[in-house]
């Protein structure tokens, strides 16, 4: 790429500036005065939404593009803004892709939005990855390791299957038109396939160890049956239970008797 100082005018007569350098490969790199000139992103702070004007859904164009379900799309659309392609083949298979699930397949699109990506609204993959990655030098907190297996093992057993499905019919219906405008999405399709099967040995590992009736109650500990000593403890544990439970109904009953 060249040296040169490209300036480009916006709206608001004011310029922006970036360097050709700033070509790396197929994307445009966009600095962050170029980017708040051309209102690219939402306001960083609450001084510059007041001279901007407008809410978080109409004051950028990524408010404006923004209908992500899950964290992950959202920053990879603020990635893809900041970061435009300029490689014409890529984006034409970005736009073949949308055709695909705009003008070909909307009952397959509207299957990818319900069932896959709604029922990934709450998972953060970016987090949940760093919280797995902590796993690997000292644990300091146990329960919040469990719980980040147990997130995994929702995402194995549920979350992605779900994803998977609606993804697998529509890559299997343009490969029965002949029509290649999905390589885009049977990249993604082949992608979340590949991931399926190396978590499937993860999802094997949590079912070993994690107690999952606990985990679905918000409780995270490794199964009873994993040691005898956690048995033992388990034993205990319940014996104290119905203790508990033994004192609570012998209250009630002194203070029925009273009232």
């Amino acid at each position: 790429a060249g040296q040169g100082r490209v300036d480009r005018s916006d709206a608001t007569h004011q310029t922006v500036v970036w360097d050709e350098s700033s070509v790396l490969g197929s994307h445009l790199v966009l600095d962050r005065t170029a980017a708040e000139c051309i209102h690219l992103l939402p306001p960083p702070h609450e001084g510059a939404q007041l001279v901007v004007g407008g809410n978080t859904h109409n004051n950028s164009l990524f408010g404006i593009l923004n209908h992500c379900h899950t964290a992950v799309g959202k920053r990879l659309l603020q990635t893809w803004l900041r970061q435009p392609l300029v490689d014409l083949e890529k984006i034409l298979q970005r736009q073949s892709a949308v055709a695909c699930l705009v003008e070909e397949d909307p009952t397959g699109r509207d299957r990818l939005r319900d069932e896959g990506l709604n029922g990934m609204a709450g998972v953060d993959l970016d987090a949940l990855a760093v919280r797995l990655g902590a796993m690997e030098g000292e644990i300091r907190s146990p329960t919040a390791a469990l719980a980040a297996l147990y997130k995994l093992y929702l995402l194995t057993t549920i979350q992605l299957p779900q994803l998977h499905a609606p993804l697998e019919d529509m890559v299997q219906a343009n490969n029965a038109l002949n029509n290649n405008d999905s390589s885009l999405l049977k990249k993604n399709y082949e992608g979340i396939t590949r991931v399926r099967n190396e978590l499937a040995k993860a999802q094997d590992l949590v079912e070993s160890v994690l107690d999952l009736d606990a985990a679905s109650n918000g409780e995270y500990r490794i199964k009873a049956s994993f040691d005898e000593r956690l048995g033992e403890l388990e034993e205990d544990l319940n014996q104290n239970d119905v203790e508990k439970e033994e004192c609570h109904q012998a209250m009630n009953d002194v203070w029925n008797q009273v009232t």
